[in-house]
């Protein structure tokens, strides 16, 4: 092969490498210019989504639970339903957006497991019986009367049915006779982790004496059974938060409740943030 061969052979070789390369750049170029006009794309529809839904811009949080839990369902809240509509990298655009620092949850697999903390929570917090059996069906049966309103039974919450048999003293406030639920609830743990010696003999157990007093048992208006399990579940959360060594990393909201599903989501979510740290019977200091 002569000098002339060589100098032929080194440009070919050239010119198909320069060609591949030139194949390349522009395949990565178009790419890059396909991948800028799509995240532009999902940006601008995002930002549409939030403009369009600023009115219930608080409900945000909640939409991850509808997306993840019932993506095929029909929503009371317009918000929910345009949410679910949306594919997931501008649900998560939405969350970026509007800098709301939570997941965009996958599916509704961890369900089970965060029901199974509560009732061992129940169980660590001893508030008596166990509502959550029959894998926590008149929760989740909250979701059939999702269209109710919460509103017609939250004053329930409010009604003195318990006996004050605790005596605690208030901030300075004159002792009551009776007491709301959640105030004899925290009344029994108060004494429970705080003040054994001020714990009444025989006391009810919180969850024991609800059922009793509101008739949960033989009520015929089932709702009214999934209220209080929404009410009781969340106020478990809180409390086993307080005394034992659970966690809940949640986004606050000012979303108001105003239906059952709202408010069945917005347990679902603080269930999903819902952690044990460790195993331990002790009180927190």
């Amino acid at each position: 092969m002569d000098c002339v061969d060589i100098i032929n052979l080194i440009l070919s070789v050239a010119t198909l490498l320069a060609t591949i390369f030139i194949s390349f750049l522009i395949y990565f170029l178009e790419r890059k210019s396909r991948k800028r006009k799509e995240n532009k794309e999902i940006e601008e529809t995002a930002r549409k989504f939030i403009i369009e839904n600023s009115a219930e811009r608080d409900y945000l949080p909640w939409c991850t639970i509808a997306s993840a839990c019932f993506p095929q369902n029909k929503h009371c809240r317009k918000i929910y339903n345009n949410f679910v509509s949306l594919p997931k990298a501008v649900q998560k655009e939405v969350l970026h957006q509007v800098d709301y620092k939570i997941d965009l949850i996958e599916d509704n697999k961890w369900i089970e497991s965060k029901v199974a903390l509560v009732k061992e929570a129940i169980i660590e917090l001893d508030l008596g019986a166990d509502f959550l059996y029959g894998n926590a069906k008149y929760f989740h049966r909250a979701y059939a009367y999702k269209q109710y309103d919460y509103n017609k039974y939250s004053p329930a919450l409010f009604k003195k049915n318990y006996e004050n048999i605790f005596k605690l003293k208030r901030m300075s406030q004159p002792i009551d006779q009776n007491l709301y639920f959640s105030q004899y609830l925290e009344d029994y743990l108060f004494c429970k982790y705080k003040e054994l010696n001020k714990m009444p003999k025989n006391v009810k157990k919180p969850i024991d004496y609800l059922l009793y007093v509101e008739k949960l048992r033989s009520t015929a208006d089932e709702a009214y059974v999934c209220f209080w399990m929404m009410e009781v579940i969340e106020e478990t959360i809180g409390l086993s938060v307080r005394y034992l060594d659970y966690k809940e990393d949640w986004f606050c909201t000012d979303a108001v409740v105003e239906t059952f599903e709202d408010k069945y989501f917005s347990v679902l979510f603080n269930l999903y943030y819902y952690e044990k740290t460790k195993k331990s019977n002790n009180k927190r200091s």
